[in-house]
């Protein structure tokens, strides 16, 4: 059974704990640059009243018309830096507890590290550990890049991640 993680097999080429967090980060970072623009929309309808009469977009497609017209083509990467560096810290946090934990899971001869049929229960484990440890490393930057997306150019709070 071959998964994810930390492996034994000396046999073959293996990626390191320092690989794994750069892919982690790159991925993030990459990811980011593509999406942007839809995490940009996300916030902007989640932030708008709710009745018909006050709602200033009325979907995603509008929206994503409206806010380039209204504000500009760079509006839809408001908040960029900080998502970046949201995206990159996530990215290294969870990939790389993900990588240590299997990897010191296996060292410390944890019963379920031996035995294949408890592999995917201690890929969970690791997952959900390195899913927190992700979040709480990047959660400042999330609330940065929030505030800085559910602002419109007319009333700018906050223009830079040092405010």
């Amino acid at each position: 059974m071959s998964l994810v993680g930390f492996s034994t097999n000396s046999g073959r080429s293996q990626l390191t704990t320092m690989d794994h967090t750069f892919a982690g980060g790159l991925s993030g970072a990459l990811g980011r640059v593509v999406l942007q623009p839809l995490d940009v929309a996300k916030i902007r309808l989640q932030l708008q009243v709710e009745n018909q009469i006050g709602r200033k977009y009325n979907g995603l497609l509008q929206l994503l018309a409206t806010i380039p017209r209204e504000e500009g083509i760079r509006s839809l990467w408001k908040g960029h830096v900080s998502a970046q560096y949201l995206s990159i810290i996530y990215g290294f946090a969870s990939f790389g507890v993900f990588e240590a934990l299997t990897k010191f899971s296996y060292h410390s001869g944890f019963f379920w590290a031996t035995d294949v049929r408890y592999k995917p229960i201690e890929h969970f484990v690791c997952g959900c550990l390195g899913g927190c440890a992700a979040t709480v490393a990047s959660f400042p930057f999330d609330m940065i890049r929030t505030r800085m997306i559910a602002q419109s150019d007319g009333q700018l709070a906050y223009t830079s991640l040092l405010d």
